[in-house]
């Protein structure tokens, strides 16, 4: 569950339906880069991420004030 914000720097001069078909594209190749980046961890550093989430969740559900690094 991350938010990803996607955006585009050209855009003059290009319709607007090339353009969010652009978007969309890049879009896909995002979500694939993603999962297998998933699949990575969880073949390789399986215990490391569940110590890694373990910890997080600990963390925010003890603490009163938290910044966002």
């Amino acid at each position: 569950g991350d938010l990803y914000q996607i955006s585009n720097q050209v855009t003059l001069g290009r319709a607007e339906a090339t353009v969010l078909n652009q978007i969309r594209e890049v879009i896909q190749t995002i979500l694939l880069y993603e999962r297998q980046a998933r699949q990575a961890l969880v073949r390789e550093r399986r215990q490391a991420e569940q110590d890694r989430i373990a910890r997080a969740i600990g963390t925010l559900g003890s603490a009163t004030m938290i910044t966002s690094e």
